[in-house]
């Protein structure tokens, strides 16, 4: 079964449009190779016999002083309905990042 989240982390800090770029990058990195380690997909989700999971990830444009906005898209197949943990998510992209977000999720519905 196929299952589809959105996950949005926002900065707490606010950077200048000469930063945006560098942190933004650096954040979508990290967070890419999060959400490849397929140790932290299986903890992430509450799914039986995950058979794959695909991420594609987009900055919010930087209109000047402020937070930095990342969406990412998270496809997942396995045999039952992949559940994403939101405090799980949330502990581990805190470990993964050097900077503090807020996370929010929202599922599709497929």
């Amino acid at each position: 079964m196929k299952s589809q989240y959105a996950v949005i982390l926002t900065t707490t800090k606010s950077f200048t449009p000469s930063e945006h770029e560098e942190v933004a990058v650096c954040i979508v990195e990290q967070l890419e190779a999060m959400l490849t380690d397929s140790e932290c997909v299986l903890t992430i989700f509450n799914a039986t016999n995950m058979q794959s999971s695909h991420t594609e990830c987009e900055v919010q444009p930087c209109t000047g002083v402020g937070p930095i906005v990342v969406k990412a898209l998270i496809t997942t197949e396995a045999e039952e309905k992949a559940s994403l943990d939101k405090n799980k998510l949330t502990q581990a992209v805190r470990n993964a990042l050097d900077y503090t977000v807020k996370v929010q999720k929202r599922e599709f519905q497929m």
